[in-house]
């Protein structure tokens, strides 16, 4: 009904303004589980998506978002928010039922104190294409500094690509692709495998794959889309872990400053194993194995876009806790985070582009309850 929508769109106006009341509020979650309310409720997601918290987000994120919501209107909104206002575009789509999308703002005074943005001039630009390629002679090439075209007799540059091409050779000489800080690149090895390796990573590789296998090493993260060769079975050396796939996509996360070592499986299967526990287990899609010093266990019905969001340059954040919010931020941006005080433990929710510069990401994670300072490179964390 005309009546209804118009009523739909007056609410999620005085929403998005910060000026509903506790019954109003419930009213609105009343209409937005009304199928006929649908293209009100489109239009207004589409507007608040385009404003300044979520510009840099593409269409495709944006149709994604939209899909969830119209997806999940059915759900009982109104148990699982508190009436009081979110106050910004991203709580108009948390309400229509894709938490997991969007930041989950706090409900209380401490959001309001976190409101005040950080300032233009202190700012900082998010990380880049880029990285170094060390040879097998320890002779090294900034990538980013490169035309395109070859820069080995093995390997070409096409703009975030390195490709190498799989000539058969009787000896094996091995390179080295690592990111710094705030960079990430993209390699296709010889058997036509394509690897994506975020900020602060690395993976040594031989120029030609000769042999009965397939073997890389792996530091920082890295995602995988290996090609099938049932006749050389691919492996990811990653320390105490093998990973041995035969043609598969899965991530892998094995920084030095996460406590655990983790593998998340995409598509196909892989076999994970630790060396120094003799222990084993085999992946489906949508599990990932989690490694510490002291145990290998299987975690099942893992949310694999949100361990991929960063090839796909989104920070994605599931009931994440700040630390390792702000360990992502610290790779991606190259800076230095110190915490003051005690610093909230509860998870946080929500999703930023890549693209944006630190400043916006910090107005977003600010919401946990937290408030940052900026020198230069060094942040520091306060509740």
């Amino acid at each position: 009904m005309e009546v209804n929508r118009n009523r739909v769109e007056f609410l999620l106006e005085k929403f998005s303004a910060n000026d509903l009341s506790e019954a109003e509020f419930n009213e609105l979650c009343e209409l937005i589980n009304e199928n006929e309310n649908e293209p009100a409720i489109k239009a207004k997601v589409h507007k608040d998506l385009e404003n300044a918290a979520f510009a840099s987000l593409d269409q495709t994120v944006m149709d994604r978002m939209l899909e969830k919501v119209l997806s999940q209107g059915e759900r009982p909104v109104k148990r699982m928010f508190n009436w009081k206002r979110f106050a910004s575009a991203a709580a108009i789509i948390i309400i229509l039922g894709i938490g997991s999308y969007l930041a989950v703002f706090k409900t209380n005074e401490r959001s309001q104190i976190a409101r005040s943005p950080v300032p233009a001039q202190k700012d900082v630009a998010p990380g880049k294409d880029g990285a170094i390629l060390t040879l097998a002679d320890g002779s090294q090439i900034v990538l980013d500094n490169e035309a395109n075209g070859k820069i080995t007799d093995a390997a070409v540059k096409h703009g975030n690509v390195l490709s190498y091409e799989n000539a058969s050779t009787a000896e094996v000489v091995y390179n080295t692709m690592s990111t710094p800080k705030g960079r990430e690149y993209s390699l296709v090895l010889p058997d036509g495998s394509k690897v994506w390796l975020n900020a602060a990573s690395s993976i040594r590789f031989p120029t030609a794959f000769p042999g009965v296998d397939r073997t890389v090493e792996v530091t920082g993260e890295a995602y995988f889309e290996v090609v099938h060769d049932a006749a050389k079975p691919f492996h990811v050396s990653v320390n105490d872990m093998d990973v041995q796939v035969l043609g598969t996509h899965f991530n892998i996360n094995a920084y030095d400053d996460e406590s655990d070592l983790k593998t998340t499986l995409v598509e196909g299967s892989v076999l994970v194993t630790s060396k120094s526990l003799k222990r084993a287990a085999v992946l489906k899609p949508g599990q990932q194995s989690v490694l510490d010093d002291n145990e290998l266990q299987v975690n099942k019905n893992v949310d694999t876009d949100e361990i991929t969001a960063w090839k796909n340059g989104q920070f994605v954040f599931n009931s994440a806790r700040l630390d390792v919010i702000m360990r992502q931020i610290a790779r991606w941006y190259d800076v230095e985070i110190e915490y003051k005080g005690q610093i909230p433990q509860e998870g946080f929710t929500g999703i930023v582009s890549r693209k944006s510069n630190l400043s916006e990401v910090l107005n977003i994670v600010k919401q946990a309850g937290v408030k940052f300072e900026m020198h230069g490179k060094k942040i520091t964390v306060t509740p």
